[in-house]
């Protein structure tokens, strides 16, 4: 597979989750995408940082959860680890010049996409940070990602969700 001529990636919480849980659905198609983009320093935000360990908390709840909470806090604690080394370069902005832009990214598109307002979030930081690409495993994301200039792939076997509509 040819590797993507981008030097900075910003993932989206759904591929850092099919990164690190070999139970999630898109891990199989993040293992046969993750070689193109190896090279590329990937962003975290406060924002991931938050979106991510609590959808690994929340991964163990219900009664047909494939995570155990111990898995989880282990995962919590390795992403932990890399943060704090310095492994993934820190996107961070004023929380306002956020907001501004998420608001502009709601006025441009929020009669013609659907948009989960996380996902407006993740967009926005990507946008000012000035990535060289985007990824997901998120249809939804992916089209207002493409739709706010952004270079973006969509790393996913299944088929595309139905829309949702949700804040």
């Amino acid at each position: 597979m040819k590797s993507l001529a981008v030097e900075r990636v910003y993932p989206d919480t759904s591929y850092w989750i099919a990164m690190r849980c070999r139970v999630d659905d898109n891990h199989e198609a993040w293992r046969a995408f993750h070689p193109r983009i190896e090279q590329a320093r990937l962003l975290w935000s406060p924002w991931t940082h938050f979106e991510v360990l609590n959808t690994l908390r929340q991964l163990t709840l219900g009664s047909d959860s494939q995570v155990s909470e111990a898995e989880a806090r282990q995962l919590i604690a390795s992403l932990e680890k890399e943060v704090q080394t310095g492994y993934y370069e820190v996107a961070l902005f004023d929380w306002r010049e956020e907001l501004r832009e998420c608001r502009e990214l709601s006025a441009q598109f929020g009669f013609k996409l659907t948009m989960r307002s996380g996902d407006v979030v993740q967009v926005a930081i990507a946008r000012l940070a000035g990535v060289d690409a985007f990824v997901t495993c998120d249809s939804d994301q992916h089209h207002l990602a493409e739709a706010a200039g952004l270079a973006s792939w969509c790393v996913t076997h299944q088929p595309r969700r139905a829309s949702r509509r949700r804040a």
